[in-house]
């Protein structure tokens, strides 16, 4: 499933959208990191609400992290709050 998740992200066809914000959602911390680092890969703003609520429900830095990733590549000044809010906080790892 990573595998296919990265060349979905690759392909850049809005198509993969849906699947990778499904994949995103995964408890495989893995897919939803692939999943995070190809929604980036497809560019579409609309992955900034999905990426944004990644980055606050995601117990996995690494998640978190490719989020971050992600959102640098499609965010808006939108994802601004949640980003300095995720930057604010010492317990934070990624």
């Amino acid at each position: 499933p990573e595998a296919i998740a990265f060349a979905l992200g690759q392909s850049k066809d809005p198509r993969a959208f849906d699947a990778l914000v499904s994949r995103l959602k995964s408890k495989d911390i893995v897919l939803a990191g692939i999943a995070a680092v190809a929604l980036g890969e497809l560019g579409s703003q609309d992955a900034q609400p999905a990426l944004v609520e990644a980055l606050s429900r995601d117990d996995s830095s690494w998640v978190q992290a490719q989020a971050c990733q992600a959102l640098g590549k499609v965010g808006t000044s939108r994802a601004l709050p949640t980003l300095k809010k995720l930057a604010d906080d010492t317990s934070y790892q990624g």
